[in-house]
């Protein structure tokens, strides 16, 4: 070992919880206490309401990729990219003013953004309960059921990054002449 200078960081501690849908299961997936506590009533009860998510709204799809949501990441994907092509189309080949292209365009993509506000924190949570439920239901001993849930559980920036540049590369398209 070549000596830095700096201290070793001590192995993070084992995250061990007892194997049964509780609070902390949630906590142990999605890696806060943030969702966990928006769903409390959700997860002990069944029922109440999942709340309006700020993030999910302001990003859409890139928070469905972040929070590893991909179905519904690549439907919205789908959706903003139709919304955008068709202002792209009605511009470019219909002739339409710009000014009265935007209209329809930000229409569509503003309520997409409402939608995505309203459902992300409903479809965050069915997707959480079916993880941490399959993880419950498998043969994964006591003392690794946290730590499983953490490793599959958390977020993925590399998805949000490959269809950022999927979306700059679709944008781009117009500008190169390729469409």
């Amino acid at each position: 070992m070549i000596p830095t200078g700096m201290e070793v960081v001590k192995e993070r501690e084992r995250l061990v919880i007892s194997k049964e849908a509780s609070i902390e299961a949630y906590k142990a997936f999605t890696w806060s206490d943030y969702y966990p506590q928006q769903w409390k009533s959700k997860i002990e009860e069944g029922k109440g309401s999942t709340g309006f998510n700020f993030s999910a709204f302001l990003l859409t799809y890139r928070w469905c990729f972040f929070r590893k949501l991909n179905k519904l990441g690549l439907i919205l994907f789908i959706a903003e990219s139709l919304i955008l092509a068709t202002g792209l189309v009605s511009v470019k080949i219909y002739q339409f003013d710009p000014i009265f292209a935007i209209y329809p365009v930000t229409a569509g993509i503003f309520t997409m953004m409402i939608f995505t506000g309203f459902y992300a924190n409903r479809a965050y949570f069915n997707y959480a309960r079916k993880q941490v439920e399959s993880y419950v239901n498998s043969r994964i001993p006591e003392m690794h059921f946290g730590e499983a849930l953490r490793s599959d559980g958390g977020t993925s920036i590399g998805n949000v990054l490959i269809f950022i540049a999927l979306n700059g590369f679709i944008t781009s398209l117009p500008k190169l002449g390729l469409m």
